[in-house]
């Protein structure tokens, strides 16, 4: 598909808001011409690479959207060990885990206190906060980078090359 193409040119160059694009307009026509041959786990394979563009743009929330929609078809479609099913799982982990761990007011206010060093009026203790915990590691989402599609058609008798 030269949508499929074009949104992995796109991606591969880093250019995932127009990856996102062509992603999002192969969804549409897949969505639109089901009845005629687009099959669900090609409807789920365009969300997951929408939902890894929108990770990459930080839109965290439209990630977690559309790949749930993705396991959603795949877990209907696919048996529950499918490699598929469980690489779309562990992006969904990762985008849950880049939603939760942007620090909340409460937050920051006891990092705050446990790195100026606040003195307890009472005592003139340095206040300590149980609450503040060491950064969490950054998950590794390289092993979901968009891979080359799979292309059998032909133009005059010679395979097509990718963008």
């Amino acid at each position: 598909n030269t949508l499929d193409n074009l949104g992995y040119a796109y991606a591969k160059s880093g250019n995932y808001d127009a990856a996102l694009k062509n992603y999002e307009e192969k969804y549409m026509n897949e969505v639109e011409i089901n009845s005629h041959g687009s099959t669900q786990l090609e409807i789920a394979d365009s969300l997951r690479k929408m939902g890894y563009c929108h990770l990459k743009l930080t839109n965290h929330e439209k990630a977690l959207e559309a790949l749930t929609k993705a396991e959603q078809i795949q877990a209907e479609h696919l048996p529950p060990d499918s490699r598929k099913l469980t690489k779309t799982r562990e992006l969904i982990g990762i985008v849950k885990y880049q939603i939760l761990k942007f620090p909340g007011m409460n937050e920051l206010f006891f990092r705050l206190i446990t790195r100026t060093g606040i003195r307890n009026p009472f005592d003139n203790g340095l206040c300590e906060c149980s609450c503040a915990s060491p950064a969490l590691e950054e998950d590794d989402i390289e092993q979901h980078i968009l891979k080359r599609p799979q292309n059998s058609s032909k133009m005059s008798g010679h395979k097509v090359t990718y963008a």
